[in-house]
């Protein structure tokens, strides 16, 4: 499966949504799969709730302790790119990164953002939690 930033948000924060993100991620058959943009948007979501108080440092830095071991096969951009500007149209860029992963990869993309779920254009498997 691809995980994608939201969806990786909600487990990190263990929210209802996260919680149903961790059954599929703790299959006994479960690869995970991700860009490496994946890192720098949850750093930067991370960040953000702490500039805002939503969550206290300590909090964040377990978060993204735990990204770091939950064994993510971790992609490059380059061969998503020419993928990635063709779905220009009905995405952004970032989430076109994921699209084209699932795409490639053949997986299902697995996200809490239900607007992605309702997009269209594109061969992968959304999964909306």
């Amino acid at each position: 499966m691809i995980l994608d930033t939201s969806a990786a948000i909600e487990l990190l924060l263990r929210t209802d949504k996260g919680d149903q993100v961790l059954e599929l991620v703790s299959a006994e058959d479960a690869e995970i799969h991700a860009p490496h943009l994946l890192v720098t948007e949850v750093v930067q979501v991370m960040r953000r709730q702490v500039r805002s108080n939503v969550l206290d440092v300590s909090r964040a830095a377990e978060s993204l302790s735990i990204l770091s071991e939950l064994g993510i096969q971790f992609h490059g951009h380059l061969p998503l790119m020419a993928r990635t500007w063709q779905l220009r149209e009905n995405v952004s860029a970032y989430d076109a990164t994921f699209i084209a992963l699932a795409e490639t990869l053949n997986q299902p993309l697995v996200t809490a953002d239900a607007r992605l779920g309702n997009a269209s254009g594109f061969g992968a498997t959304i999964l909306v939690i």
